[in-house]
């Protein structure tokens, strides 16, 4: 429940306890603070600071802290990086700090984000960096997760700041009075500092208890600290020892995987790749195979699809012995529940039965993996176990699985050799003519694929007549997708074959439905006005784009497409397109002038700003020039004129 904050200016500054108790908080004397800032103060150096800290800071942030208002409170904590500056740090160390602890802890999670971000960024100007430690441990026991992750990174930021020999000094007890806290936020903060702890401290006694600490943490008996330590398996594994991989990860791997909270054993999943990766063949076949094995089998399909999403990386480690059958022992070996699982390291079962999974998302998840896990398994066991599900995939009833399919199966060719052209091809033209788009945009992607594999010739026998026929498609995504591809195809086919057979459906395009559909064509036809020259886009493509605007029925839209033409041409950087466009649309501008249509207006003072820069100046001066004064005149509208004041500034 937010924290609903009090006038204070209704208030008389009490003493420090009288206020913490009206605002609910702790009595100041039982805050945890480290112990340099303890010692400081009975060193008589922070006397100033314990009777009234914002008599020593600037009254107007006084106020902006206090205020009533979040959005005052925000914008004084987005002012603390500058106070330091002006106050210097020893002010900010002994008095800004103890302020902010006193006065923010209770506020809005957004403006205590924002005060986590504000001292991370004044921790470089401090002289002291170790007196900071002393006010985290409050920020990163607070309940709101987003608070503490901030605040985990701040206090990440301080560490990097500090010498080699003091971040144990002041990263340890923070851990360890987080570690023992009462309540789950301090364990779960405690958690996410301990990889990075351990990666920048180097001596052993202290790592020691950092491994005992978090091993204490993965068995508590809350869930958000289990799952907060399962978060964090993939960066504590990263940081251990090699040999102490085994001993220190795979445990909470193995406890975590067996534990009913389904949270729990779904975050063990998404971090269950980083810790394979640290890892030897010889461990991962013993330990984290029977794992993989109970996760594909787990009755929750959420932690059925954190599996299926990575079954492919999980299993690279192993190699070819993923489809052998060889005993397995291990750590799992001393459990009970996965005692059946460690038999055999063979997959292929627990992927099939993913490919096959009741869940529609378990599915797509798994079939986003058949390329990884596929090239794991020699060309035979690929074809007759994966190859018949990938069939049934590509006529799912879930757009998302066929989506997922029509991703994945252009990948397979060195997987599946000549079967590929045989089996898997049959299968994409048959996603071509899906009725869901999403699955057409998805195939369209995996072109340039195809093409390179089955080579250009056999491509364009084969598929390419398929491909053309999507540019009538009804979705303007499909039509748009398939315009932008042809212009790849230019060196394949030549000019001839190109103008005879591609360009007439570039052409068409630009008379698209859509606006966005009309602009793509443009600039995908500009393309292949920059492969063939100038000569063959004024010879071929010029007068077929110009009878847009001349023909007896053209529209507005028509006209505006031309110069969405000739804008796209002049980006292209064609050489000498710039001259010779200018000659030739010439009429065209002086035509929209006359017609006195703003939308038209638009589009041709665009143009002639992008014909300006990339054409002779004299010919600008003398042709362009004019025609933008002139339609500056005659134009009433403010708009229009803004738009060619723009073009006029390049002219």
């Amino acid at each position: 429940m937010p924290f609903k904050r009090k006038n204070r200016r209704e208030q008389e500054r009490a003493p420090e306890a009288q206020v913490d108790a009206a605002d609910g908080r702790s009595p100041a004397s039982l805050r945890p603070v480290s112990v340099k800032l303890v010692a400081a103060r009975g060193s008589g150096i922070l006397s100033g600071a314990d009777t009234d800290n914002a008599s020593k800071l600037p009254k107007e942030f006084v106020e902006r802290i206090r205020s009533v208002i979040p959005h005052e409170r925000l914008k004084g904590m987005k002012e603390i990086p500058s106070l330091v500056s002006e106050i210097g740090p020893q002010v900010a160390t002994l008095t800004l700090l103890p302020f902010l602890t006193k006065e923010c802890l209770e506020d809005e999670p957004q403006i205590l984000v924002n005060l986590a971000e504000s001292l991370r960024e004044i921790v470089p100007m401090l002289e002291e960096k170790e007196l900071i430690f002393g006010h985290f441990e409050q920020l990163l026991s607070l309940e709101e997760e987003c608070v503490r992750d901030a605040a985990v990174h701040t206090a990440e930021a301080a560490a990097d700041a500090l010498p080699i020999n003091k971040v144990a000094a002041s990263l340890q007890p923070l851990i360890d009075n987080l570690s023992v806290s009462d309540t789950f936020p301090g364990k779960c903060s405690a958690a996410s500092l301990l990889p990075f702890a351990y990666g920048r401290i180097t001596h052993a006694d202290i790592r020691a208890g950092l491994r005992k600490t978090f091993a204490k943490l993965c068995a508590d008996d809350s869930e958000e600290v289990k799952v907060s330590c399962a978060r964090q398996l993939g960066a504590w594994a990263s940081v251990l020892e090699p040999d102490r991989v085994r001993e220190a990860a795979v445990p909470h791997v193995v406890s975590f995987a067996l534990d009913v909270s389904v949270r729990v054993r779904a975050a063990v999943v998404r971090n269950l790749r980083q810790v394979i990766d640290t890892m030897s063949r010889a461990d991962v076949r013993d330990s984290i195979v029977p794992i993989i094995r109970k996760f594909a089998a787990d009755f929750n399909a959420s932690v059925r699809c954190e599996i299926a999403s990575v079954f492919g990386e999980a299993c690279r480690p192993l190699g070819h012995e993923v489809n052998k059958t060889i005993t397995s022992q291990g750590i799992v070996a001393q459990t009970r529940e996965l005692a059946e699982a460690r038999e055999s390291i063979n997959l292929i079962h627990e992927f099939r039965v993913l490919l096959t999974d009741p869940e529609p998302n378990v599915r797509a998840a798994a079939a986003n993996q058949i390329p990884t896990f596929c090239a794991l398994l020699e060309s035979a066991n690929s074809i007759e176990t994966i190859l018949p599900i990938i069939k049934s995939l590509a006529h799912d009833t879930s757009p998302e699985v066929r989506r997922a399919i029509a991703g994945s199966v252009g990948s397979l060719s060195h997987c599946f050799g000549r079967s590929f052209d045989e089996g898997v091809v049959p299968l994409f033209l048959e996603l071509l003519r899906d009725h869901d788009s999403t699955v057409v945009l998805e195939a369209l992607a995996r072109l340039p694929h195809y093409s390179r594999v089955l080579g250009m010739e056999a491509f364009c026998e084969r598929v390419l007549p398929h491909v053309i026929r999507l540019a009538d498609a009804p979705r303007w995504r499909v039509r748009s997708t398939v315009i932008q591809y042809l212009p790849s195809l230019g060196r394949a086919f030549g000019q001839d074959d190109f103008t005879d057979v591609i360009l007439p459906l570039m052409v068409a395009a630009l008379q698209d439905a859509t606006c966005e559909g009309r602009r793509r064509a443009a600039n995908a036809l500009a393309r292949v006005c920059a492969l063939f020259g100038t000569q063959w886009m004024m010879n071929r493509v010029y007068p077929l784009v110009d009878k847009l605007f001349t023909q007896a029925n053209s529209t507005v839209t028509d006209k505006m497409t031309f110069f969405l033409f000739v804008s796209a041409c002049s980006a292209a950087e064609i050489p000498d397109v710039g001259d010779k466009l200018i000659v030739t649309a010439l009429p065209r501008f002086e035509k929209a002038v006359e017609l006195d249509i703003p939308n038209l207006l638009f589009y041709a003072a665009d143009s002639i700003k992008h014909l300006a820069q990339h054409a002779d100046d004299a010919a600008v001066k003398s042709k362009l020039k004019p025609v933008l004064s002139s339609m500056k005149e005659s134009s009433k509208d403010k708009d229009v004129r803004a738009f060619v004041e723009r073009a006029l500034e390049v002219c």
